[in-house]
């Protein structure tokens, strides 16, 4: 958590945890939920557009 990274064309993102979306929410150790500027849908269809 907390991890900063550059973005091109959207700018610095921060990793946050689950916590920011839902008070109950568990967040592993190793992941969080970086929160960006437009809603992002991942599908079969775009997967592979993303580095996950």
């Amino acid at each position: 958590m907390g991890d900063k990274v550059n973005v091109p064309g959207i700018g610095e993102v921060e990793v946050l945890p689950n916590t920011v979306l839902d008070p109950a929410a568990y967040t592993a150790p190793d992941s969080g939920v970086a929160l960006l500027p437009e809603r992002v849908e991942f599908t079969a269809a775009n997967m592979d557009n993303y580095n996950f």
